[in-house]
């Protein structure tokens, strides 16, 4: 009974040893590998951790993943939001005598602006040898008062072609921007991946950057109109300072020839 319960104890060792590789074999008899043994016992410990680290990082990404689900989620009736929009409205006319269908044209489409704008106002003639017959101190005058009506003409040129081209491009630019509100508003999963979502964000901000150029350009011609009607209203305060010299010099000279009296000054003065 001594020797089985001897060689029972022996087989229990060499089974838990011999996983760990600590029994040799020295003359056909085993022998145990203390160190080797607590080496083991280490890394199994080692071991132990390394699962428990790995335990972790699991939960972590369970976690992660179930955080990358939630934030999945789109937002119910998406479809629901989309806006109404008012479209581009376009100029029209009778064109009773052939007259204001070259200026509507154009300022619907931005093209043949300048047949266009002639056919509908009163053409602006030069002068000629009748400027000659001017007097001198009127012609600088003349001159500045034909420059005004040529840069208002240059004026509304302008503002009739970027409104025509506005117009023009309208419609197009209606389609895209549906096109986009159409993606944006998508509950199909393809259209709100990561990658898709900041292309639809960076066509909205090249949209953006487009308006504000046509927003300048309006703009930009908005403000030369306003140019030109500041300089007709500057001219004609020019003019007005002008004659109120030219009657303080009169009437001072005419004072000085001997007239007397207010009645008779005023009845002798003309204007230069």
């Amino acid at each position: 009974m001594t020797k089985k319960l001897a060689a029972l104890a022996l087989l229990i060792v060499l089974a838990v040893t011999a996983a760990f590789g600590q029994v040799t074999f020295l003359g056909g008899l085993p022998v145990f590998d203390a160190t080797n043994f607590a080496n083991a016992i280490k890394r199994h410990v080692e071991m132990i951790k390394q699962y428990e680290q790995l335990v972790l990082t699991y939960e972590q990404l369970i976690l992660e993943y179930e955080h990358f689900l939630w934030m999945a989620k789109q937002l119910p009736g998406l479809p629901r939001h989309a806006l109404s929009y008012t479209p581009w409205r376009y100029s029209s006319s009778t064109d009773v005598y052939g007259t204001s269908g070259g200026w509507t044209q154009a300022i619907n489409t931005g093209a043949g602006v300048i047949p266009g704008y002639r056919r509908a106002t009163e053409p602006l003639r030069t002068f000629g040898a009748a400027l000659a017959n001017i007097p001198a101190n009127q012609v600088e005058r003349v001159k500045t008062d034909y420059a005004t009506v040529e840069l208002t003409d240059a004026a509304n040129l302008h503002g009739i072609e970027v409104l025509g081209l506005q117009r023009a491009k309208a419609k197009a630019n209606e389609r895209a921007i549906l096109e986009l509100e159409a993606a944006t508003l998508s509950t199909a999963d393809e259209m709100n991946t990561h990658i898709a979502v900041l292309n639809k964000i960076n066509a909205a901000g090249m949209m953006a950057v487009r308006a504000s150029q046509d927003t300048n350009q309006l703009l930009v011609a908005v403000l030369e109109h306003q140019i030109a009607e500041s300089k007709r209203r500057r001219d004609a305060k020019a003019a007005d300072i002008a004659d109120h010299a030219s009657f303080a010099q009169e009437a001072a000279n005419v004072s000085i020839r001997g007239l007397r009296g207010t009645a008779e000054v005023l009845s002798s003065f003309r204007l230069p």
